[in-house]
């Protein structure tokens, strides 16, 4: 999930300078030097970290569960698998 917003600015960066690539190629002769030494990589190395601390932000404010809440991991009842879950303290618990 957080690789792809990582990774997002490189990709598209990497589509254009391709579509770039190919126009001049049809145009006439080569370039002085390849596309990839020329390229703004801190830019898109820091485009692609902010993309993917926007991402863990909002999945830490919009999924999760209850503040306060303990985890119950994964167990087998009769057979059965109960999937982990977060529940409530109980009562007189000290948290």
């Amino acid at each position: 999930m957080v690789l792809l917003p990582l990774a997002a600015p490189t990709l598209i960066y990497l589509a254009y300078v391709l579509t770039v690539e190919r126009r001049r190629a049809l145009a006439g002769p080569g370039t002085a030097q390849p596309w990839w030494v020329a390229a703004p990589w801190v830019r898109l190395i820091g485009a692609g970290v902010a993309l993917a601390a926007l991402v863990l932000v909002g999945m830490a404010l919009v999924g999760g569960g209850e503040p306060g809440g303990v985890y119950v991991p994964a167990h087998v009842v009769d057979g059965e698998v109960v999937p982990g879950a977060t529940v409530p303290v109980p009562e007189g618990v000290p948290e």
